[in-house]
C-alpha cells in the first residue's frame, strides 16, 4: 500500500483528529492518477447519489479517518466539456473555502474509470433534506 504525501502540508482538523490536506487545488490543476482507490481507502455504505456518480463513506487506510468520497464517472462526465469545467470550478471553490459548515476537500484522484473527490465527512444528513423537513 502506498501512502499519499501532502503537497502543501496544511493541517486540517477532522473531529478530534488532525488530517493533512493532501492536495492544494490551486497548486495542482489535475487529478493525481492511482491504480486502485481501494489500496488507499476502505469503502463502506453509499451516502447518496446524483447524475454523475455517488458519495460513499470510507476510511483512509493510513490515517484511519472516516471520509466521504464522491465517485464521478468519467464516461458520464465526458459527455460534455461543460460538465468537466463545472467540476473543476466546484473543486477550486471548495479548496478556497474554509468554513465550519462547508465540507473540505482533502484529495482529488483518478483511475481509468472514475474521478474521486475525498472530502471531510460531515454527519447529520444533507442540507436539502433539512430544508424540506423544515417546511
Amino acid at each position: 500500500m502506498q501512502s499519499s504525501t501532502p503537497i502543501n502540508g496544511k493541517k486540517l482538523k477532522s473531529g478530534n483528529t488532525n488530517v493533512d490536506r493532501k492536495l492544494s487545488f490551486k497548486e495542482y490543476k489535475q487529478f493525481k492518477f492511482i491504480e486502485k482507490i481501494k489500496d488507499h481507502y476502505k469503502f463502506s455504505k453509499e451516502l447518496g447519489h446524483g447524475s454523475f456518480g455517488s458519495v460513499f463513506l470510507a476510511v483512509d487506510l493510513v490515517t484511519n479517518v472516516e471520509v466521504a468520497i464522491k465517485v464521478i464517472s468519467k464516461q458520464k462526465l465526458g459527455e460534455n466539456k461543460v460538465y468537466m469545467d463545472l467540476m473543476y470550478d466546484e473543486l477550486s471553490i471548495l479548496q478556497k473555502t474554509d468554513h465550519p459548515h462547508v465540507t473540505r476537500v482533502f484529495e482529488v484522484v483518478e483511475d481509468k474509470k472514475n474521478f474521486y473527490v475525498v472530502m471531510e465527512l460531515i454527519k447529520g444528513g444533507d442540507l436539502m433534506a433539512k430544508v424540506v423537513k423544515m417546511h
